[in-house]
């Protein structure tokens, strides 16, 4: 008995010894599978004008105030997502039409011949160029959040002006169905080929479903039919009378398609939101007085490029406070006025003027401009540089050659100045001057 029982001992432990050394071998199997990636696409439209006028309007007959006219470029987006749309407006200029940076440069009696100012006016709510104490065209210039100041282009004769817009997505997603032999004149949207499928139960549904985008029609193709969009993944119970369609992963170029096209082709055509959806602008402008007669010689055409991507429920999020019924803003930072280049020294030659980098700040730390200019002598006393040894302008401060004559002769190597700026604050910054 006690010999059988170790024979069973050993028969055990023999077998734990054959299964242990098999489970590596058990786990060494394996297989692999490849998973495609498809790229889901939002179908988009984004309504814009097909053409607009602009006119050179000399005698204000249409504005008065504005001596450039033009018709309003409108937008609304249709779409199921909200919508970035960037804008770039270029200006064919005469070779004798010089852009000016601001309005009164042009509107005062010392403006030569050719000189204009030209902008973009967005609108700041439905049919409102409101911005502040400017609540009409007349009253509006580069100094209001809504204007945007044509500036020289990098070809030459050319006048720049850049614009972006975001768009939230429509209040009401909608899809409709561009039938057979219908025109797709529309001037933004994205075209995306339909294939009918055969699903006759709720089973053969839920496999299209789960393969993608499934668009839904009650009763056979028709013009302008509304479709309803199933999301891949989705859930939609099958119904007899429906008809389902199954999407392109790209879209089909508008150009593509012949106005005898036989294809079936799905695009976006929601509601646009009111308040946040929507967006127009028109341009602006006065020409110098200096030049007696203006005409569409002096500013031949306006060409307006415009580019729509779609964008995320997040990215809008991060954006929209800074909209103003579409038009972006970005930001303005609040910073203290500074020297531009803090760590560096300046030195001093006789009869040779010093400029130095200046910023006057930003935001509400912003100074008007600089009150005055003082160093400290050997004897620890405070000196004013005198204001006719100085002078300052778009953000350069110079230290006239007399000022420098002066130093360069005087016993000191170095100088510490003092900026003091005109603002509340009372803010300062320093530069040293040596020899």
């Amino acid at each position: 008995m006690r010999r059988n029982k170790k024979l069973l001992s050993t028969v055990v432990a023999s077998a734990l010894v054959a299964t242990t050394m098999a489970v590596p071998a058990m786990a060494a199997d394996g297989d692999t599978i490849d998973v495609g990636v498809t790229t889901k696409t939002a179908v988009l439209k984004v309504s814009v004008p097909t053409s607009m006028a602009i006119a050179v309007d000399q005698f204000e007959m249409a504005d008065v105030g504005t001596q450039i006219h033009s018709g309003e470029f409108e937008m609304e987006n249709n779409s199921g997502i909200d919508v970035k749309v960037d804008i770039e407006s270029t200006a064919d200029l005469k070779a004798t039409t010089k852009l000016a940076a601001t309005k009164a440069a042009v509107t005062a009696d010392t403006a030569g011949a050719g000189e204009a100012w030209l902008a973009v006016a967005a609108q700041t709510g439905s049919g409102s160029y409101a911005d502040g104490a400017a609540t009409a065209l007349k009253d509006l210039s580069e100094a209001n959040a809504n204007v945007t100041t044509f500036t020289a282009g990098s070809a030459a004769n050319t006048g720049v002006a850049g614009q972006t817009f975001y768009l939230a997505k429509a209040s009401t997603p909608k899809y409709t169905l561009l039938n057979a032999n219908q025109k797709a004149d529309f001037s933004y949207a994205q075209f995306y080929e339909l294939t009918a499928e055969t699903a006759g139960d709720q089973a053969a549904l839920n496999v299209l479903i789960a393969a993608g985008d499934v668009y839904v029609a009650t009763g056979a193709a028709a013009d302008d039919q509304e479709l309803t969009l199933v999301p891949k993944g989705g859930s939609h119970t099958w119904a007899t009378g429906e008809v389902y369609y199954s999407v392109a992963a790209s879209a089909t170029p508008k150009a593509s398609i012949a106005d005898a096209h036989t294809e079936l082709y799905v695009y976006a055509n929601g509601d646009a939101d009111a308040a946040a959806g929507k967006a127009a602008f028109r341009y602006i402008g006065n020409l110098s007085g200096g030049q007696e007669t203006w005409s569409s010689t002096d500013i031949t055409n306006v060409h307006i490029k415009y580019d729509i991507v779609g964008i995320t429920q997040t990215g809008y999020d991060k954006v929209k406070t800074n909209c103003t019924y579409g038009l972006y803003k970005a930001p303005i930072v609040d910073a203290a006025p500074s020297i531009t280049d803090a760590n560096k020294t300046y030195t001093a030659v006789a009869d040779t003027d010093v400029t130095v980098n200046v910023s006057l700040g930003s935001g509400t730390l912003k100074a008007d401009n600089i009150s005055s200019l003082s160093f400290v002598n050997p004897t620890g006393a405070t000196k004013q540089v005198s204001n006719t040894e100085y002078s300052y302008a778009d953000g350069v401060l110079t230290l006239k050659g007399s000022a420098v004559n002066g130093f360069v002769n005087s016993t000191q190597a170095t100088r510490d100045y003092t900026i003091t700026f005109d603002d509340t604050a009372n803010t300062t910054a320093k530069f040293t001057l040596s020899k």
